[in-house]
């Protein structure tokens, strides 16, 4: 219905999200980031409402970003 709460623009990012889920490091790659949040291309693991605790690592960075994303939706695509 046109209606959007994104109060942040997103900008591109060529990078991935490294989290542990159930034991296991997975690398999931980002499509954008924003002061609020950021994408993601893909991850089956992850469910909504739950928090994950992580590092976001891209070349345009110069170390890693540690960080606890909330996953908030899935959109119809498959991106989160």
């Amino acid at each position: 219905i046109g209606i959007t709460r994104r109060k942040h623009s997103r900008v591109p990012l060529q990078g991935v999200f490294r989290v542990q889920i159930d034991g296991q490091w997975q690398e999931i790659p980002t499509t954008t980031i924003s002061v609020g949040g950021f994408g993601l291309q893909e991850g089956s693991d992850l469910q909504i409402g739950q928090s994950y605790r992580g590092e976001i690592l891209s070349t345009h960075f110069g170390l890693p970003v540690f960080c606890v994303a909330e996953v908030l939706s899935k959109q119809k695509n498959g991106t989160w």
